[in-house]
């Protein structure tokens, strides 16, 4: 049974299919034969959290700790993101085959701290924390992420980036 805002692959034992199953029942032999449900809606991928309470093990469930960054000066910096994004149905076949259900942490969040990184570790320690530049570290971190390649192939389409505090 597939959810409106899911797809589903099949993996047989003759390997993935290349047909993605859209919402509604679906009825296969059991044998040799498992389907994967994948959430194809808006999703989030968050990294927040001070440092004590990652340290503690108390980062909130589905989160993961901050982005820590170093800042010009030698400063360390942690963020306190948000990602929107979904997955393009038509490249699930493929997403399945290479990294099945981590994309997250394989595709999502390398980008993330790439491009996060690549702009942040130019700014001032002053500058990081004023309305402004934050609105514009963004800016350029989304842009990034909709020109990463990693992301295009593996069909991930970023909505939008935020940076929800800085520590």
């Amino acid at each position: 049974n597939i959810e409106g805002h899911q797809a589903g692959i099949r993996e047989t034992c003759d390997g993935v299919a290349k047909d993605v199953l859209g919402p509604g029942t679906h009825f296969f032999q059991p044998f040799c034969s498992e389907v994967y449900v994948y959430h194809v809606g808006t999703q989030l991928f968050t990294m927040k959290g001070d440092g004590k309470a990652v340290a503690e093990g108390q980062t909130p469930a589905g989160d993961e700790p901050c982005l820590k960054v170093k800042i010009k000066g030698g400063q360390e910096a942690c963020l306190d993101i948000r990602t929107e994004y979904e997955i393009d149905r038509r490249n699930l076949p493929d997403l399945h085959k290479a990294v099945k259900d981590q994309y997250e942490q394989v595709i999502i969040r390398q980008a993330v701290i790439r491009a996060t990184k690549n702009r942040a570790t130019v700014m001032i320690a002053d500058a990081i924390y004023a309305d402004e530049t934050q609105v514009a570290l963004e800016k350029a971190v989304e842009d990034e992420l909709l020109k990463d390649d990693d992301l295009k192939r593996a069909g991930i389409i970023i909505h939008s980036f935020i940076i929800e505090g800085v520590h």
